[in-house]
């Protein structure tokens, strides 16, 4: 593929940087094409009983921090919620750590950790959740926040952002 391919198209210039170091993909050859994100994000418009009904079905019911994507070790989840036990002990604030996306691997190492700091009721696994609630979830959110160690693009930053939440994320 690498001899014969005209064009090698990434998603973005970490994609492009790491397809160059490990298969040697030539740099001449390689275009970036940034994803988009919906519509539906973009909308300033939402029903405030969709959204009450959402949390209500997902089981949040205080003010919430929200954070989305695969749950991998790179996806820095551990190292989340300890940080969110160490920010709600500090402010004694009784917010809670909504995490939304697919479970992996890493699942139950982060049910461990959230038993063993008594965050039960603090943190909400949510799951994978249908494309058509997350605007509403992060509408609903007081931040998003994005602790992932490896990121090939981000593309849960900008619906965040598109949705007017604030952003709290790492350097990947």
């Amino acid at each position: 593929i690498l001899t014969n391919a005209r064009r090698f198209i990434t998603v973005s210039q970490t994609v492009k940087e790491e397809a160059i170091k490990l298969i040697g993909a030539p740099v001449d050859r390689i275009r970036i094409i940034n994803k988009g994100i919906s519509d539906s994000f973009l909308s300033s418009v939402y029903d405030e009983k969709l959204l009450e009904a959402l949390k209500i079905r997902l089981g949040i019911d205080k003010p919430y921090l929200l954070t989305v994507g695969f749950w991998r070790s790179y996806s820095n989840l551990i190292n989340l919620i300890r940080a969110f036990n160490l920010f709600r002990n500090r402010y004694n604030t009784d917010n809670q750590l909504v995490i939304v996306g697919k479970p992996d691997g890493q699942e139950d190492a982060i049910r461990q950790v959230i038993t063993e700091l008594g965050l039960g009721s603090h943190v909400i696994l949510v799951g994978y959740v249908d494309e058509r609630d997350l605007p509403l979830l992060y509408r609903g959110a007081e931040l998003y926040i994005n602790p992932a160690l490896d990121d090939g693009f981000g593309s849960t930053v900008l619906e965040a952002m598109a949705c007017g939440l604030p952003v709290i994320s790492s350097n990947a």
